[in-house]
């Protein structure tokens, strides 16, 4: 039987791809509360966003998603 650790490789470059594209177009949006639990993608577009505004936040974090998702599917593509 095949692993079927490719096929879940892809669907998370796929997943990464979405929340990165919903970041870019607007559907989604960083959360400014002080109870946020932000981690390293989150709190680089936190820090954009300080420095240049939210929607360059927002950019910056949904350019991050997109290039993990772009690099994971060239993984799996080079892997094959």
């Amino acid at each position: 039987m095949k692993s079927s650790a490719p096929l879940l490789l892809i669907l998370a470059g796929v997943l990464f791809l979405l929340l990165g594209a919903s970041f870019i177009f607007g559907m989604q949006t960083l959360s400014a509360g002080e109870n946020s639990s932000c981690r390293s993608v989150c709190g680089l577009g936190m820090l954009f966003s300080i420095f240049f505004g939210p929607q360059v936040g927002a950019y910056v974090v949904g350019f991050i998603w997109s290039a993990l998702g772009v690099s994971l599917l060239a993984f799996v593509y080079r892997a094959l």
